[in-house]
């Protein structure tokens, strides 16, 4: 890291970081990530098959199922929502080494398949999206999360960590 004549960083906390490990501040360049909104919409139109019933409030978590992703807080926030609001129902996209443990905690959380569903890795995370009402990212660390990008393209409202670039993306109103 403290070699290279530039360092290309996809956010201001990426930067930030290598600023710290060292890196003099006008040897790094932030050049964020991007995705195709054409293409993004294009692929949610693709084999649309409903993951919820009609009249569900839906909210929704990508990523891989690790201890940095920190989908325990998705899990709790859910299950005390319910509380207020039962027709929220709950997915996670993805898997991980941790996906086991989660699943105990969902289900000593009293969210079983009728309120939240393990989907598993998925390639057609775009068709999720638009079925969902709501998108959360609860993770400790990140870089960019695309996943952002690809919540804000699907025209959902988020609910996130200040995670990495995360606040960067999404400003309080």
């Amino acid at each position: 890291v403290r070699t290279a004549a530039t360092l290309v960083a996809n956010s201001r906390a990426s930067k930030d970081r290598a600023i710290r490990l060292g890196v003099s501040h006008g040897r790094v360049v932030v050049l964020s990530n991007v995705i195709d909104l054409k293409d993004f919409d294009r692929m949610s139109l693709d084999n649309v098959s409903a993951v919820a019933p009609s009249g569900t409030v839906l909210a929704v978590a990508v990523g891989t199922i690790c201890g940095r992703k920190r989908f325990d807080r998705f899990l709790r926030a859910l299950a005390s929502a319910r509380v207020q609001e039962p027709n929220l129902q709950g997915f996670l996209a993805g898997d991980g080494p941790d996906r086991d443990s989660l699943h105990a905690l969902a289900m000593s959380l009293g969210l079983g398949s009728g309120q939240f569903r393990f989907l598993g890795r998925r390639n057609d995370v775009p068709v999720l999206l638009k079925q969902a009402s709501i998108f959360v990212l609860s993770s400790e660390w990140e870089g960019f999360p695309n996943v952002l990008l690809e919540a804000m393209a699907a025209r959902l409202p988020i609910v996130t960590t200040p995670a990495g670039a995360a606040g960067e993306l999404v400003k309080v109103a």
